[in-house]
């Protein structure tokens, strides 16, 4: 007999693009300039510049984003490429209030101008003359 456990997320979709960000805390236009790795084989880490900011307080212009390691409900990082603009909402750590958390229980992140596919479904994009104030 063999006996695996085996961890995954499970979490309820909070919708689109626009119906998700109203519940995150943090709504950016941004550029992926760095990802890290953090004890793992893959980057879980990613070093955003805030182009835009639609909604939260961040006074800074380059934070921090963490993405999944496995089974943590968050987008792969992967999914993000160096160079690239994207409208993202952003979710604070309830253990860090510094930290910044890319979901992907819903459409919580949009590329600028351009379409893409996953595996799970094909998401969305954004023209770069949209106006999208979450109020």
């Amino acid at each position: 007999m063999i006996s695996h456990s085996s961890f995954a997320c499970s979490c309820k979709w909070l919708g689109d693009f626009f119906e998700a960000s109203k519940k995150m805390d943090l709504i950016v236009k941004a550029e992926v300039i760095e990802k890290l790795k953090e004890d793992e084989p893959f980057d879980t880490i990613m070093r955003i510049k805030i182009l835009e900011k639609y909604k939260g307080n961040e006074e800074q212009n380059e934070i921090l984003v963490y993405g999944d390691k496995g089974a943590d409900c968050l987008a792969y990082i992967s999914e993000f490429e160096l160079g690239e603009v994207y409208y993202l909402a952003l979710g604070k750590s309830l253990i860090s209030n510094d930290k910044y958390l890319q979901g992907n229980c819903g459409e919580l992140y949009l590329t600028e101008g351009r379409r893409w596919k996953n595996d799970r479904k094909e998401r969305g994009f954004i023209k770069v003359q949209t106006n999208f104030r979450n109020e």
